[in-house]
């Protein structure tokens, strides 16, 4: 059941991205950009009609989250795993944002310049990144 889920959230989290990227009867706006990738990035990371804007903090609601409902481990376990780094010295945190925007990138069609992602933290600004690029792209 729970991979059907993933499945149907993946599904609808590439209709949204399809929205900002195609949008039929509204005009596309940073506003709308934010809340599409609002939408997008709680299905994607599993914790829809999430609120949070701060992209570390979403990837811990989600790894916590996930965690506890799958396999119930305690709290000090899952801090330890959000703080633990692979062998290129990359936490898991830092893992789910930069897959998700290499994610947002392939779907809209867009490369955003590296810099200005890394430096940002939260969906607001990373909104902005997206819609001046695709404003840049027509």
């Amino acid at each position: 059941m729970g991979e059907d889920i993933r499945k149907i959230n993946i599904k609808q989290a590439d209709a949204y991205l399809e929205m900002i990227r195609r949008p039929v009867g509204i005009r596309r706006t940073e506003e709308m950009v934010y809340e599409k990738l609002r939408a997008c990035i709680n299905l994607r990371f599993g914790i829809p009609g999430e609120t949070e804007d701060d992209f570390r903090r979403l990837a811990v609601i989600s790894i916590k989250r996930r965690d506890l409902s799958e396999q119930g481990l305690p709290e000090a376990v899952l801090e330890k795993r959000i703080h633990q780094y692979d062998c290129h010295q990359t936490s898991l945190v830092t893992q789910m944002k930069v897959l998700f925007v290499m994610y947002v990138e392939q779907k809209l069609d867009i490369r955003l310049e590296d810099d200005e992602v890394t430096a940002t933290e939260d969906l607001k600004t990373f909104s902005g990144l997206v819609f001046r690029a695709l404003i840049k792209k027509e």
